[in-house]
């Protein structure tokens, strides 16, 4: 009993002990894992993981820590009160018959094309969604907006199969 008793205790001694030669190899999970941690669950507004037509389609919609969009409002009994927006981000990853075609961190500084540099710090990205998709291209849109009010731009982003992207204002129509 004493012999089986210290050979356990032996081979869990030598088990623990890390041989001085052994090549250590980065495991490719473990490194998505904590890149995973790195963003709190609190600040993910839409985590999505989905098949559209041949694109595989993973994204996380997430609200940063900063508080970069600030405005002065007025409550309903006159008190001036500051507002605070976070500044939002969006990380795609886009799979076409099983390969990777496009994987992106998505901003507001992104659209500069679009919204002009001098406004850019007042928006926020606001909206993102599915437009369309074929068996050639898949259309995003987002929305990135002056938050409390109707001033957004509608930008659609296009991936076609092969990687390639473009994107344009989306003109809106309102109806009276």
């Amino acid at each position: 009993m004493i012999k089986c008793f210290l050979l356990c205790v032996y081979l869990l001694l030598v088990g623990c002990n890390k041989p001085k030669n052994v090549f250590v190899h980065n495991d490719p999970l473990k490194e998505v894992m904590a890149k995973k941690q790195e963003i709190k669950d609190e600040q993910i507004i839409i985590e999505k993981d989905t098949l559209v037509e041949k694109f595989h389609l993973y994204y996380k919609f997430i609200n940063l820590d900063d508080s970069a969009i600030k405005k002065k409002g007025t409550l309903y009994n006159d008190e001036e009160v500051l507002l605070e927006y976070s500044n939002r981000m969006i990380k795609i990853r886009l799979e076409f018959e099983g390969k990777l075609i496009f994987s992106k961190t998505i901003r507001k500084e992104d659209f500069s094309s679009i919204i002009p540099p001098k406004e850019i710090q007042r928006y926020q990205l606001w909206n993102f969604d599915v437009e369309n998709a074929t068996d050639e291209n898949i259309i995003f849109s987002f929305n990135v907006c002056i938050p409390d009010t109707d001033d957004c731009y509608s930008i659609l982003y296009i991936v076609d199969r092969t990687g390639d992207t473009e994107m344009h204002e989306e003109i809106v129509e309102w109806e009276d």
